[in-house]
């Protein structure tokens, strides 16, 4: 089972408009020891591995057809941990039919992810910045989808929020 997550890391800055990025992981039940080991999440793909995910499953390209994993970067986020031990995601938790503790705590760890500025749309058509129809499509594709990939809270949390902003956009024909 694989689990597709995403968020906005926003850059350092003061303004009022905060410019960012938005980035792609893939959360994994495999364990691999040695990237805990090196302070990495141990269960994601790292990578080429996410470059193949991404492109084979969803077939996001990046721009100018470089290769997309030339555009993977490491991320720092914050986890839930206990035990020095990464808890995997409430998502992935229950395929790993495992109890997480009552208590934890938050500590950084090193995932590899893929900005979305750098993917074209999943059909290869549109600008760079095309992140609403790219959730619209990884959407569609993950919920008829039979593959072992399903979106994470995460994502389905930025996937529901773009579809009330549209809605308001539409609805009022202007940008609040």
């Amino acid at each position: 089972m694989q689990i597709l997550h995403g968020t906005w890391i926003p850059e350092p800055g003061a303004d009022f408009i905060q410019a960012g990025q938005f980035y792609l992981w893939v959360e994994t039940t495999e364990k691999q020891v040695e990237l805990e080991e090196q302070g990495c999440y141990p269960r994601q793909l790292v990578g080429d591995e996410l470059a193949e995910v991404l492109t084979g499953e969803f077939k996001i390209c990046s721009p100018e057809n470089t290769p997309l994993d030339d555009w993977i970067e490491p991320c720092y986020f914050l986890l839930p941990t206990a035990e020095a031990q990464p808890l995997p995601s409430l998502e992935l938790s229950r395929y790993l039919e495992i109890e997480l503790p009552e208590t934890f705590e938050f500590e950084y760890w090193e995932v590899d992810c893929c900005p979305i500025a750098c993917a074209a749309s999943v059909t290869g058509k549109g600008s760079n910045n095309s992140l609403i129809p790219l959730l619209n499509e990884l959407h569609f594709l993950t919920l008829h989808n039979l593959s072992e990939l399903q979106l994470g809270n995460d994502l389905l949390f930025w996937f529901h929020f773009t579809q009330a902003l549209k809605r308001v956009i539409f609805r009022d024909h202007y940008i609040p």
